[in-house]
C-alpha cells in the first residue's frame, strides 16, 4: 500500500458522554471513540481555526446520533487523519428561513431554537418525507485536491444505498446498545445537504441539485445554500 493511500473508517452512532469541544485529545474520557475524536480535531482545523466558528457550537446533540467518516492517509502503522464527515438522521429541525442567520442552530432574534414541528416544502422536499442530511464535510488544508472531500461524500452515499434500513427504530446501535433514539421508518433514498456557498459546485459534481425553493441563509456568519438528491434504494 502506498504511504498516502486512503483509508476510510467508519463510526456508527455512539454515546459521547463527557466530550469536551474544543479540549486536547489527552483530556477526553476513554469512552469517547478514537474515531470521533480524530473526526473533531478535523472539523476543528477547518471550521474554528479557519472559518471562526465557535467551538462551542461546532460540536452538537446531532454527533452522538450521527454516522461519521474519516479519511486516513500514510502508511498502515502510521495514518494520520485528514478529512470527515457525518451523516445525520431524521428527524431534523425546520428548514431554514430564507435570509435568516442561525447561531448554534438558533435564529438570530429568537431566544430558542425552534420546537420540533411540520416542515415548510421545498423544491425537493415535499415537508414531511423522511430524509438524511450530509455534514460536517471538512479536509485538512495540506490534502485538498486530492479528491478526499469527494471520496467521503461517495463512501457515504454507496453506504446508504447499501443500508436503506439502518435507522429502522427495530435495529439497535452495537455501541449504544439500545434501540436508537429519533429514528427513521420509510427512508425512500431522500438526501440534503446544507452546502456552504462556495461549496455548491462540488455538491453538484457529487449528484445533488440546489434546491431554489429552499433559498440560502447563514450559518455562524457563512452562507449556506439547501441540496438534495435522491438515492436509489432497491
Amino acid at each position: 500500500m502506498g504511504t498516502d493511500t486512503p483509508l476510510v473508517a467508519l463510526l456508527e452512532p455512539c454515546k459521547l458522554e463527557g466530550f469536551r469541544p474544543g479540549a486536547p485529545r489527552h483530556e477526553q474520557p476513554a469512552s469517547v471513540p478514537r474515531l470521533f475524536t480524530d473526526a473533531t480535531e478535523i472539523r476543528q482545523r477547518v471550521f474554528v481555526d479557519e472559518q471562526k466558528v465557535p467551538v462551542e457550537n461546532e460540536f452538537d446533540a446531532d454527533d452522538s446520533r450521527s454516522c461519521h467518516w474519516v479519511v486516513y492517509v500514510g502508511s498502515q502503522d502510521d495514518r494520520v487523519p485528514v478529512g470527515t464527515i457525518r451523516l445525520v438522521p431524521f428527524p431534523h429541525d425546520p428548514h431554514p428561513q430564507t435570509g435568516g442567520r442561525y447561531w448554534n442552530g438558533v435564529l438570530e432574534g429568537s431566544r430558542e431554537a425552534p420546537p420540533q414541528a411540520g416542515d415548510r416544502p421545498t423544491s425537493f422536499h415535499d415537508g414531511t418525507e423522511p430524509y438524511v442530511k450530509l455534514g460536517r464535510l471538512a479536509v485538512v488544508t495540506e490534502y485538498r485536491g486530492k479528491g478526499l472531500a469527494g471520496l467521503l461524500v461517495n463512501t457515504a452515499l454507496r453506504w446508504m444505498e447499501a443500508n436503506p434500513s439502518y435507522f429502522d427504530s427495530t435495529i439497535s446501535t452495537p455501541c449504544l446498545a439500545v434501540p436508537r433514539p429519533l429514528a427513521i421508518s420509510g427512508w425512500n433514498g431522500l438526501v440534503c445537504a446544507h452546502a456552504q456557498q462556495q461549496a455548491v459546485g462540488a455538491w453538484e459534481k457529487w449528484g445533488f441539485q440546489v434546491d431554489e425553493a429552499m433559498g440560502s441563509w447563514w450559518e455562524e456568519g457563512i452562507a449556506h445554500l439547501g441540496m438534495f438528491q435522491r438515492l436509489r434504494t432497491t
